[in-house]
């Protein structure tokens, strides 16, 4: 049984990976396991999510530590 995420938290996820100003390469990415609560769930935390999964795809594909990257992303918060 397929459920959709409802629409905010999937605009989240959407703003969260094309957040930080550095492209990933051309492609598709398919996000397509998800787990929410509709009552304990939060769009921020569905978004910083999708940061956390962006900058550790940009920083494989820049051969960069990807423990460093999402350390430095995690101190922001």
């Amino acid at each position: 049984m397929h459920r959709r995420l409802p629409e905010e938290f999937a605009s989240a996820v959407r703003d969260g990976l094309v957040d930080d100003g550095v492209d990933l390469p051309s492609g598709a990415l398919r996000v397509d396991r998800a787990g929410f609560d509709e009552v304990g769930s939060s769009a921020w935390v569905f978004g910083q999510a999708a940061k956390v999964l962006r900058r550790g795809l940009v920083a494989m594909l820049g051969d960069v530590g990807v423990e460093s990257e999402v350390r430095r992303l995690m101190a922001s918060w």
